[in-house]
C-alpha cells in the first residue's frame, strides 16, 4: 500500500511538472514573438521600446499562467468525471456507469446479458475482522471477478457486483463464466495473516433469450442470484444441525 501511495504521488508530481514545462514553453514562445515585434518596431520607428517590452513580458507571463491554470482545471475535470463513474475502493465502474451502459444497449437494440454477484456472509467478515479487512476482501473479490470474465465488471455497492456481457453469446457461455467464478472463489483469500473462505452467489439473465425488457431482465438475474444464496444458507443450516 505504501508503494502504491508513493507511485501515485510520483505520477502526480510528473503530471504537474509536464504542465509547468508546457506553460514555460508558452512563455518562451511569447518572448520570442515579443523579440521579433520589438525588432520590427526598432527598424520602422526608432524610439524607446521599454514600455512595449514591459507590457509584452507582463502579458506573456499572464498568458502562461492562464494556460497552466486551464491545464489544471482540465485535469481536475477529467479526474472528477472518472471518479463519478468508478468505485474508489476497487477501481471498477460503479452503479451509475452500469445503468448508462444498460441504457445504451437497450436503446441500440443490442443483445446483452447481466450477471449479478453477491458475496456470501460478508457482514460477518466486517463484524469479526473489521472494515479494513472487509475492504481488502472486496478488492480481491473485484480482482477475481475481472480475471474470470473478459467482459466489463461493475461494483454496484457494498458487496454486490455485476458483469455486463456486451455481445450475443449462447447460454452455455454464461454457464462457463459462472463455473469460472465458482472456481476462482474456491481458493482461500489471504488477507494479512488470515486465510478466509469466501464464496459468492451468482445469477444471470440473457436478452433476448429470457426477455427483452431491461427491468424484467434485471429482476430475473437478481432473483436467480438470491435463489442461489438461499440454497447456500439452507446448506449451511443443515451442516450446523448435523454438527450439533
Amino acid at each position: 500500500q505504501d508503494t502504491d501511495a508513493e507511485g501515485g504521488l510520483q505520477s502526480m508530481r510528473h503530471n504537474y511538472l509536464r504542465k509547468f514545462v508546457f506553460s514555460f514553453l508558452v512563455f518562451l514562445t511569447g518572448l520570442l514573438v515579443l523579440f521579433f515585434m520589438v525588432w520590427g518596431l526598432k527598424i520602422t520607428e526608432p524610439q524607446p521600446v521599454g514600455v512595449y517590452i514591459t507590457m509584452g513580458v507582463v502579458i506573456d507571463l499572464l498568458l502562461s499562467c492562464l494556460v497552466y491554470v486551464l491545464l489544471l482545471l482540465e485535469d481536475d475535470r477529467v479526474t472528477f468525471m472518472d471518479m463519478s463513474i468508478h468505485d474508489s475502493l476497487t477501481g471498477l465502474e460503479n452503479y451509475i456507469s452500469f445503468n448508462e451502459c444498460l441504457e445504451h444497449f437497450v436503446s441500440g437494440d443490442n443483445p446483452y446479458g447481466i450477471f449479478y454477484i453477491d458475496v456470501n456472509c460478508f457482514r460477518k467478515i466486517n463484524e469479526k475482522y473489521g472494515y479494513q479487512t472487509g475492504n481488502e476482501v472486496l478488492k480481491e473479490v473485484a480482482a477475481r471477478i475481472r480475471y474470470a470474465s473478459r467482459y466489463r465488471v461493475f461494483r454496484l455497492g457494498g458487496d454486490q457486483f455485476a458483469i455486463l456481457v456486451t455481445d450475443f453469446q449462447r447460454k452455455e457461455v454464461y454457464d462457463e463464466i459462472e463455473d469460472r467464478l465458482m472456481t476462482m472463489f474456491s481458493e482461500p483469500f489471504h488477507v494479512k495473516d488470515l486465510a478466509l473462505s469466501i464464496s459468492v452467489s451468482v445469477g444471470f439473465a440473457i436478452c433476448p433469450y429470457d426477455t427483452e425488457e431491461q427491468n424484467v431482465l434485471r429482476r430475473l438475474a437478481d432473483q436467480r442470484m438470491y435463489k442461489k444464496k438461499l440454497m447456500m444458507y439452507e446448506k449451511l443450516e443443515e451442516q450446523e444441525e448435523q454438527e450439533v
